[in-house]
């Protein structure tokens, strides 16, 4: 797309809060709107129990602890963490 195409998308979302854009690097990053639609979506899931039941797997493939957190504003964030299963190895041997 070119810029002179982009500009009016970038204008309209930048008045809607979707987008906003730094005063020093030009760049844009997301505005407050999609922020709040972020949190809002945050809410509406549970991402600690969608990660959860994949964290001893992932530990165990990875032979690592893992763990994931969930910030919240107004709350402690909630934390959930796996570690592999101590691997050990023996040699049993009978005497002649």
């Amino acid at each position: 797309m070119t810029p002179a195409k982009a500009h009016p998308y970038l204008v309209s979302l930048g008045k809607l809060g979707l987008i906003e854009q730094d005063a020093a690097s030009g760049r844009y990053g997301l505005g407050p709107l999609a922020m709040q639609l972020g949190l809002i979506s945050l809410q509406q899931l549970d991402p600690l129990a969608l990660a959860t039941p994949l964290l001893e797997p992932l530990a165990a493939e990875i032979g690592h602890t893992v763990a994931v957190a969930v910030w919240a504003t107004a709350a402690p964030p909630s934390c959930a963490s796996r570690s592999p299963r101590a691997r050990c190895s023996c040699r049993c041997a009978t005497a002649p």
